[in-house]
């Protein structure tokens, strides 16, 4: 799916052990931990990544923006997926309900500090800024 140059990582991946998902959510601040140290890894080692968690806030994409400020001189682009999409992991209807209200549309100022490329896009690829 990925070109070899692209490697994709997500906090869930953590959760999966030999083709099965066993979400524990005690351990999500680690799943999170890792799949950092993973970017991070794979930034350094010269390679595009797609981080393809829910980055609901500002707070949880800066620290994604302001690693790839740091590590490489890259273009960063946030895809906001738009429609419906297939419940993989069988989240709650209850949390994802919760995780919509906390949601904050990206915008131009969460790259203040970062000189590089940026785009803003959804799904179908339309520019918001």
């Amino acid at each position: 799916m990925f070109p070899e140059r692209w490697v994709r990582f997500e906090a869930d991946m953590y959760f999966e052990e030999e083709g099965q998902y066993k979400f524990d959510p005690k351990k999500l601040g680690e799943a999170h931990d890792w799949c950092y140290q993973q970017v991070e890894q794979a930034l350094i080692d010269g390679k595009n990544v797609f981080v393809s968690n829910t980055n609901l806030t500002k707070w949880e994409r800066g620290k994604y923006i302001r690693l790839a400020s740091e590590v490489q001189n890259v273009e960063v682009k946030i895809v906001i997926c738009t429609g419906n999409y297939q419940n993989v992991h069988g989240v709650p209807e209850e949390k994802l309900k919760l995780m919509k209200e906390r949601y904050e549309a990206p915008s131009a100022d969460e790259f203040d500090n970062f000189n590089e490329k940026y785009v803003i896009t959804n799904s179908k690829g339309t520019q918001h800024v």
